[in-house]
């Protein structure tokens, strides 16, 4: 072997190791974007893990604020029917009351009658009186 082809077989394998070279570090950039798009997915998959914690507490939350609603509404619609009991009895009581004015008002009535009739009966007789003087 020459000189000259020694000299082509290093140029070749110089050749070779550049073109490896190269390879092997644009195969490094690969590696490397895809490292930083599976950090960011990981990243981002945390994130709506986080919000989805969020929002089940936020469901938790709510499911309380409600069952305590349902309490207080049951609550007010047994105050309410109690209201209603004690408002039926006061309506009772009250006709009841009503009733015996009016008896009272029509034993009344008839007094009145009795003295009307009296008063007009006196007064004939101081009419028939006065005419005799």
């Amino acid at each position: 072997m020459d000189n000259e082809q020694f000299q082509r077989l290093v140029l070749e394998q110089l050749k070779m190791l550049i073109d490896g070279q190269k390879a092997l570090e644009q195969g490094q950039k690969a590696l490397a974007d895809r490292q930083k798009a599976l950090e960011q997915g990981q990243k981002a998959l945390a994130d709506r893990q986080k919000a989805l914690e969020q929002g089940q507490k936020a469901l938790a939350d709510g499911q309380k604020a409600l069952e305590q609603r349902q309490i207080a509404l049951e609550e007010g619609q047994r105050a309410l029917g109690e209201s209603l009991k004690a408002l039926e009895q006061g309506q009772k009581i009250l006709e009841q009351g009503q009733k015996e004015i009016r008896n009272e008002l029509k034993f009344i009535w008839e007094d009145i009658k009795k003295i009307d009739k009296r008063l007009s009966a006196q007064e004939e007789e101081l009419v028939i009186l006065k005419r005799l003087k």
